[in-house]
């Protein structure tokens, strides 16, 4: 079973089903990978870093296999943390946490959401406050007093 995690923008149609777990595409394809899910951050991240380890290989004539190994703990981080740099790239573009399912594959974690989503009763808009209602002060925790005294 696998989790996903629901974020929608406005639209509906729109709506992106995120697994929580280990992605072999980011794994395998990283830069790839990043670039077709418009993680544009992550994307910089994983130049930056090889950019600099390939400096330093260079700069201070490390083997070979510093690059091979920090290539293959890039990609672990990618297929590990891919899915979290992709919500957080799509709440950064305005999507809002919608849901959680927990399914077997994406199709079923669709259905159930859709479902879910159809069923929901649609929530009416708060009233107006009264006409010259008085602005209740912010109160911080369990303090009686906006700033805590009494």
């Amino acid at each position: 079973m696998t989790t996903y995690t629901v974020l929608a923008p406005r639209d509906p149609a729109r709506t992106q089903f995120v697994p929580d777990r280990f992605s072999r595409a980011a794994f395998i394809f990283g830069p790839l990978w990043l670039l077709w899910h418009r993680v544009w951050r992550g994307l910089i991240g994983y130049a930056t870093v090889l950019v600099l380890v390939t400096w330093a290989t260079r700069w201070f004539q490390l083997p070979p296999a510093a690059l091979s190994i920090t290539l293959a703990l890039l990609a672990l981080f990618l297929g590990f943390e891919g899915p979290a740099l992709r919500r957080a790239a799509l709440e950064r573009r305005g999507f809002r946490l919608a849901d959680i399912v927990v399914s077997p594959n994406r199709e079923h974690a669709e259905s159930v959401f859709f479902e879910r989503w159809r069923d929901e009763p649609e929530a009416p808009p708060a009233p107006p406050p009264a006409r010259g209602a008085a602005r209740t002060p912010d109160v911080l925790g369990l303090f009686p007093e906006a700033g805590g005294r009494r």
